[in-house]
């Protein structure tokens, strides 16, 4: 919470936040049952039917805004099926060739699930979790 507080984030009842404690540019996708995806390239629920990616921390263009202390969030639309989480660690020279840990939050309707994972750089990890809509 302090973290995305920090940065102006926006909360919603169905989110996924991605933390790590590295100046290493990780990124946060999800694939929404609808097919649609949410990423860096296509951040707004209105061009890409899924989610908001409100934060996008550490890029490399914005040196000034680096931080060990990064957080990534997506305000998700809620619909039934299965959402495809997405951490991709971006090769460049804050990269850590022994690997970051790193841990993602999906918040729905106040329930939490938590994902722990280590990525090297280059890498893409995935998780899966279900929504139930009722």
């Amino acid at each position: 919470n302090n973290r995305l507080e920090r940065e102006g984030g926006e909360t919603s009842s169905f989110m996924v936040s991605l933390m790590w404690n590295t100046k290493e540019d990780l990124d946060l996708m999800i694939k929404c049952p609808n097919g649609k995806s949410v990423n860096y390239e296509n951040r707004e629920l209105a061009m890409n039917q899924c989610g908001d990616l409100d934060i996008d921390a550490n890029v490399a263009r914005n040196r000034s805004a680096i931080t060990a202390e990064p957080i990534e969030n997506i305000n998700l639309s809620s619909m039934q099926g299965s959402y495809e989480i997405a951490v991709k660690s971006q090769e460049n020279g804050n990269s850590s060739p022994v690997g970051t840990q790193f841990q993602v939050v999906v918040l729905n309707s106040g329930k939490t699930e938590k994902f722990d994972g280590e990525i090297k750089p280059g890498e893409t990890k995935v998780f899966r979790f279900e929504n139930r809509v009722e």
